[in-house]
């Protein structure tokens, strides 16, 4: 087992090792797809470098490596952070925001010109379902302090907004402090507001949108899952990272609060996923992060959703 590392450096914009292609910088329109009625939009708010040997815990360098040769992947890669944009009745929702500012000004950020390609205002917004509070989920509600989302309610698993909003928890846990201290610049101006609405347990958030708080990651990571005609997605937050988690789903990665539990959620859900076939949105897999799980051997393997550009009407 590795050892663990401080999470405070585990991002850092770092120039990616030479590959035999370059991909630039991206329009901002994002992925739209169909779930039953509700229209589904796979926002970018940007990618981030990350060296895997940093971030990968419980298992060695040298399997590492093995991983990242079969994915041809180099150890520098660069992750998606992905917010989704669901459009259901009167609501207008967003799963997640985001880093926003938390990662300088060259780095993500880039959620509010994705949903001006959208012809969406931040006012427009009436809900936010917040996987969990992390700097690249949460950290897109504000900029200097200021709420961005006026008009939304904040729907945030209790336990989470109970951890991180309160900074003595940082010198309890020996959990990082720059978790709690972004998590009160970005999400406590909306507690302040009244607009947070916490849940426990599993509760249906918004009409056809159900909450299931699996912990793990965090105290109150959750998974979202929105049905509509029949079908289904699973909005599944951080309980994967990485492909490079995939063939061996016992790795766990430096920010996970509680490892043991976020591993063993992924040995239960992958394996229900997986054999249900259920439609999933991850927010660090390769944008747009949407598609499915398969058994292959000992470990999983990803299914990205295909690719449509053209009418259905």
């Amino acid at each position: 087992m590795t050892s663990k590392t401080d999470p405070n450096s585990a991002i850092a914009v770092v120039a990616p090792k030479k590959t035999s292609y370059r991909s630039l910088l991206q329009n901002p329109g994002g992925f739209r797809f169909m779930v039953g009625d509700v229209e589904i939009t796979a926002l970018s708010d940007g990618t981030v470098s990350v060296d895997y040997h940093h971030v990968l815990t419980n298992v060695t360098p040298e399997k590492i490596d093995s991983v990242l040769s079969d994915l041809v992947r180099p150890s520098t890669c660069e992750a998606s952070i992905t917010a989704f944009l669901v459009k259901t009745g009167n609501r207008i929702i967003l799963v997640d925001t985001g880093a926003g500012e938390l990662f300088g000004t060259k780095v993500c950020g880039n959620l509010l010109s994705a949903l001006a390609a959208n012809a969406i205002q931040p006012d427009k917004i009436t809900d936010i379902l917040i996987t969990h509070v992390h700097s690249d989920h949460s950290g897109g509600l504000a900029r200097g302090g200021q709420r961005l989302f006026t008009n939304a309610k904040i729907h945030i698993a209790k336990p989470d907004v109970d951890f991180f909003l309160n900074e003595s928890n940082a010198a309890k846990t020996g959990y990082p402090a720059n978790f709690f201290e972004e998590a009160i610049a970005t999400v406590k101006p909306y507690q302040d507001a009244g607009q947070i609405q916490t849940f426990s347990g599993d509760t249906e958030v918004i009409p056809g949108i159900k909450a299931k708080i699996i912990g793990g990651h965090t105290p109150g990571s959750t998974l979202f899952t929105l049905e509509s005609k029949g079908e289904q997605i699973v909005f599944i937050g951080d309980i994967i990272h990485f492909d490079a988690q995939l063939p061996r789903p016992e790795t766990t990665v430096i920010f996970d609060v509680h490892p043991d539990g976020a591993l063993k959620n992924r040995a239960e859900y992958f394996k229900k996923w997986a054999s249900e076939k259920t439609l999933l949105a991850s927010p660090h897999l390769n944008f747009p992060g949407v598609g499915h799980l398969k058994t292959d051997g000992a470990g999983y393997r990803w299914l990205p959703l295909y690719y449509t550009n053209r009418s259905f009407e």
